[in-house]
């Protein structure tokens, strides 16, 4: 459930931790904290607040068991993270000082120090999240969650431009990384400036590195049509109604208005 169905999936962790016989707690912790993510990133409506608290609660429970493991005080940082990205508020001090024991913990590791630079840039502190970004970068040069934050923060700055083109940059050298929300992001910002090749560019290495996602190819089509190239963007309506029928009617619509 946890791809299709992230509540459903908090849903069983809940049950499995009301069992006193819990043979891998650590393991909960990480699966709740997964179905977390997976919400955050691909659906729209608010996660609920109830899923939250048992996360929440498990990720405590992995730290007091734990203390002295970097990668579970960093889970609880992210955790943190993730609720107040979800519900535009600051990261709880709690948050922040999950990330930086985890930073105390295993200094030579850069998540931790990713974590608490998205944690700053969340809590307006954009200098403080920058110079994470740059720690993270100066460990694991064009680490892609590091990269991206930068990318943020010049936009925040008001460098639309460059950071569109640096945003470009990050998903075609790693699409592995980005996230549906950020690949739309990025695709609004090189929208405004007409940039249709490079929007060309990021749909098709999406589509390579997520081939059953159909999600996109609407959007690739009317890419190509805004390129010129009607030939792939009429190939790319067919491929899209072979694969999912129901968009036969709107595909065919499409289809006509470029022709």
């Amino acid at each position: 459930f946890l791809a299709t169905d992230p509540l459903k999936a908090v849903e069983y962790y809940a049950r499995v931790a009301s069992n006193r016989l819990i043979l891998d707690d650590t393991l909960l912790s990480k699966k709740t904290l997964d179905a977390v993510h997976a919400w955050t990133t691909t659906q729209d409506a608010v996660l609920p607040k109830s899923v939250y608290d048992q996360a929440l609660a498990s990720a405590r429970r992995t730290t007091a068991r734990h203390p002295l493991r970097a990668t579970f005080w960093n889970d609880l940082a992210r955790l943190t993270f993730l609720w107040a990205n979800e519900t535009s508020q600051p990261v709880t001090q709690e948050g922040i000082q999950a990330a930086q024991r985890a930073i105390e913990l295993a200094p030579q590791r850069v998540e931790a120090m990713r974590t608490l630079g998205y944690i700053w840039a969340q809590n307006g502190e954009r200098e403080k999240a920058r110079d994470a970004a740059v720690a993270t970068l100066a460990s694991v040069p064009n680490q892609p969650n590091a990269l991206w934050l930068i990318t943020q923060l010049d936009y925040l700055a008001g460098d639309e431009s460059g950071a569109a083109q640096r945003a470009y940059d990050v998903l075609l050298a790693h699409p592995e990384a980005i996230e549906s929300s950020q690949l739309r992001w990025i695709v609004g910002l090189l929208a405004q400036q007409e940039a249709y090749r490079k929007v060309v560019d990021l749909y098709e290495a999406w589509g390579a590195e997520h081939p059953d996602d159909l999600t996109f190819l609407p959007n690739l089509a009317a890419a190509y049509a805004q390129t010129g190239d009607v030939k792939r963007a009429v190939e790319t309506a067919i491929r899209l109604k072979e694969l999912d029928p129901s968009s036969a009617a709107a595909t065919d619509t499409f289809i006509e208005s470029i022709r």
